[in-house]
């Protein structure tokens, strides 16, 4: 089974694979000091991390980045199963390795997340 599919296209499987669950409110005080806080949505941001990869495998995860958004099939940390949702990716970035004949062949300690849209 394939962990991350954009839009139905599985990428290299993680080394890493840590998910935020975060919610999204509004929060003030009244006249009280009393919080009142309103929650408007609960969101992921999956931080995934790959320890190596070829340039072909870095090449496909770096043509998500140029996506403005697409579907994302990943685990949800809730259930542990596959579910999918409409995200966007982060800066990516890795460390260049094995330089030959004029092109990286290597990447190393590469990071992405994906946020939910």
């Amino acid at each position: 089974m394939t962990m991350l599919k954009v839009d139905g296209v599985a990428l290299p499987t993680p080394t890493s694979y840590t998910p935020d669950f975060e919610e999204i409110s509004k929060a003030d005080r009244n006249a009280n000091g009393d919080m009142i806080k309103e929650v408007i949505a609960y969101k992921y941001k999956l931080n995934v991390t790959w320890k190596m990869l070829s340039q072909e495998e870095l090449t496909k995860l770096m043509s998500v980045k140029r996506k403005n958004s697409f579907t994302l099939e990943f685990i949800d940390m809730d259930t542990g199963k596959p579910r999918k949702g409409q995200f966007y990716a982060g800066t990516p970035s890795a460390n260049a390795m094995d330089y030959k004949n004029g092109r990286v062949e290597n990447w190393l300690d590469i990071k992405m997340n994906f946020v939910e849209m």
